[in-house]
C-alpha cells in the first residue's frame, strides 16, 4: 500500500523511482524464515560449508541462494509472513 501510494506521488511529481528488494534474512535462531531456510539448506554458503553471513541494515543476515528453486518459494513466503505481521 505504501509503495503504490509513494509511486503515484513520484510519477505525479515527474520523478523517477527504483524499488529495491533486499532479500537478506536476519540470522536469528527462532526467527521462522531463518529457521526454515537453515532446515532446507537454502542459504548461500562459504567454501567451508558454513552459511555466509553478511552485514546489511539493521544488522547481520543470511542470503537465500536463488540458484536453489526452493529458495524463491521460501522468500515469497517470508514476504507474506511480514505482510500478515
Amino acid at each position: 500500500m505504501f509503495i503504490s501510494s509513494l509511486s503515484s506521488r513520484v510519477v505525479f511529481d515527474s520523478m523517477d523511482n527504483q524499488v529495491i528488494v533486499d532479500p537478506g534474512i536476519h540470522n536469528q535462531p527462532g526467527y521462522a524464515p531463518y529457521d526454515q531456510g537453515l532446515a532446507q539448506n537454502l542459504f548461500i554458503k562459504k567454501q567451508s560449508g558454513d552459511v555466509f553471513i553478511g552485514k546489511v541494515w539493521p544488522g547481520t543476515t543470511a542470503f537465500p541462494d536463488f540458484l536453489n528453486p526452493n529458495a524463491t518459494y521460501v522468500f515469497v513466503c517470508c514476504c507474506r509472513f511480514h505482510e500478515l505481521g
